[in-house]
This record gives structure tokens, C-alpha cells and sequence, in this order.
């Protein structure tokens, strides 16, 4: 028993047993030891759960489609990726007077810190599909919805 009592001080910290003290003063003070680790166990996984539950919050896709006039419909959507930002871009090109301008949004991205990956334009008849694919340092950092709303306001 005496073996087992010196094992179990040497794993409680110094702070929690002071000098020298009875057996079940140490015992004592290792199940006080023992509910603090629970209790930072507790708040570590209260704060996991927090940041999870803002990321899940922020992974959701947030979509947000305006109108031009009547006959044009672009639509934004903006979501988050493994590695940062997805941005689709559906642009109706039916009017030629209103020309989109990739390069106004992409300076527009790097501009606000998006570094871009990748850009893929696909067109089917009279609508064109632009995938941008970005990169960002502080995910946590970036509102799904306000990049969405910036970026519809530069396609305007």
C-alpha cells in the first residue's frame, strides 16, 4: 500500500500536495487534483464543441442570387472548402452591352486577402459557370454571407 501511496503522489503535481502530510491528506488532494483535470476536460470540450459548432455553422453554404433586369439572372454562391473558399458564379450572357469582368472580381479577391487557387470558366449556351476556388489564412476570419454580398456588389 505504502508503494502505491508514493506512486500516486508522484503523479499529482507539487501545488497540490505541499510538504509533508498524512496518507489521506495526499489521497485527499489527489481527488482534488483528479476533479480539476475533469473540469478542464469539461471546458476544453465546451470550447471544441463552440469552435465546431462555428465552423458547421460557416461551412453551410450561404447563396445569394440578384437580378440585373428582368430577362439577366446572375446568381453568387459562396461556401467554405477544406482548404478555404468555393465561389460559383452563374452569369447569364444573353445581354452583350452587360460584359462581366473576371479580372474585376479576381483583383477584388486578393484585394480582400483571398488568395486564388484556381478559376474554371464553363459555358453552356447563353450562361457561363465560373468556379473560384481561394485560399484563406484565418478561416474563422471570413463571413460566408458578407463576402457573398461584397462579392455580389462587384458583379453589379
Amino acid at each position: 500500500m505504502s508503494s502505491l501511496v508514493t506512486s500516486l503522489r508522484s503523479l499529482v503535481p507539487f501545488e497540490f500536495i505541499k510538504g509533508k502530510r498524512s496518507t489521506p491528506d495526499h489521497m485527499q488532494e489527489a481527488v482534488k487534483y483528479i476533479k480539476h483535470l475533469q473540469k478542464n476536460i469539461e471546458e476544453l470540450d465546451n470550447t471544441r464543441k463552440s469552435i465546431k459548432n462555428s465552423l458547421d455553422d460557416q461551412n453551410k453554404s450561404s447563396t445569394y442570387c440578384y437580378v440585373h433586369n428582368n430577362n439577366n439572372n446572375n446568381c453568387v454562391t459562396v461556401s467554405n472548402c477544406e482548404d478555404g473558399m468555393e465561389i460559383l458564379i452563374n452569369v447569364n450572357n444573353n445581354h452583350k452591352e452587360e460584359i462581366f469582368s473576371l479580372s474585376k472580381v479576381l483583383r477584388w479577391l486578393l484585394e480582400e486577402g483571398l488568395n486564388v487557387i484556381s478559376c474554371v470558366n464553363s459555358k453552356q449556351d447563353e450562361w457561363t459557370l465560373i468556379r473560384i476556388q481561394c485560399q484563406v489564412s484565418d478561416i474563422l476570419g471570413v463571413n460566408v454571407a458578407v463576402l457573398q454580398n461584397k462579392l455580389t456588389d462587384v458583379i453589379n
